[in-house]
């Protein structure tokens, strides 16, 4: 699971953690069992390393934490990181794709979910595409909050040119408004 160090400072409770009593037990017995997967699944976060909290929920909720950074933020983190049992990977030039190339790579096969904002993802959609599904979360209130505004994004046909086969829509009434949330498949 791969998100940005911009999203840990926004969202404090953020965590990729299973909630409830004995759900965390059940989700390792059922990835060990079913997927033959003995070890959690790994939540790595793209950072510059300034102003990483340590301490975030998002370093201890039964994951293997990872902090994938630059050569000056694993200076910054590394021994602290380190030391509370977050693995650090420095790259002279991090990026998403730099970090799915290691994921796959390093920690073979499997799914890869990215919770990143746009200007973070936006290179995935560039050849060669490295996504084979998007769930796409989309605003249809009046007037959207900024703290939730981002880059404009590819239109829906733009997107059937790459993700050919729609999938499901649905929506949710949030505080911040109605959003309608589509999924595209390749």
């Amino acid at each position: 699971i791969v998100t940005t160090g911009k999203i840990l400072r926004e969202e404090r409770q953020l965590t990729h953690d299973f909630q409830g009593a004995g759900v965390r037990e059940a989700f390792a017995t059922w990835r060990k069992e079913r997927l033959g997967k003995p070890e959690p699944p790994i939540s790595l976060v793209l950072t510059s390393g300034r102003d990483l909290d340590l301490d975030h929920p998002f370093f201890g909720c039964g994951t293997r934490p990872m902090v994938f950074t630059s050569l000056e933020g694993g200076e910054r983190v590394g021994e602290s990181a380190v030391s509370r049992g977050i693995e650090v990977v420095s790259r002279p030039t991090p990026s998403l794709r730099d970090a799915i190339t290691y994921l796959r790579e390093d920690h073979g096969p499997g799914n890869i979910v990215i919770e990143t904002g746009l200007s973070t993802s936006r290179t995935l959609y560039e050849s060669p595409v490295l996504l084979n599904e998007l769930m796409l979360s989309i605003y249809s209130g009046s007037r959207l909050p900024s703290s939730v505004k981002g880059q404009r994004f590819s239109s829906v046909p733009q997107l059937g040119l790459i993700f050919p086969l729609a999938g499901s829509t649905f929506q949710s009434d949030e505080e911040s408004g109605r959003w309608i949330f589509r999924r595209f498949t390749r």
